[in-house]
């Protein structure tokens, strides 16, 4: 089950970062899924996300 959550997460990963919602493919691990389901159903367009992404991942990885 979540090989299968692993292998959306990446597909993700790569249309978010060609539409330039994203900088790194790899970026979409610091999203949450409502996050990425009011993208993907169009209610946002993901302004702002990478800065909330850049957030999460100084809290999460320090020194990032």
């Amino acid at each position: 089950m979540i090989g299968a959550f692993r292998l959306m997460a990446q597909e993700l990963g790569s249309r978010f970062y060609e539409r330039a919602i994203i900088e790194k493919q790899a970026d979409i691990y610091f999203c949450t899924w409502p996050e990425l389901v009011t993208i993907l159903t169009g209610e946002w367009e993901g302004d702002g996300l990478q800065m909330l992404i850049t957030h999460m991942a100084f809290s999460v990885i320090p020194n990032c």
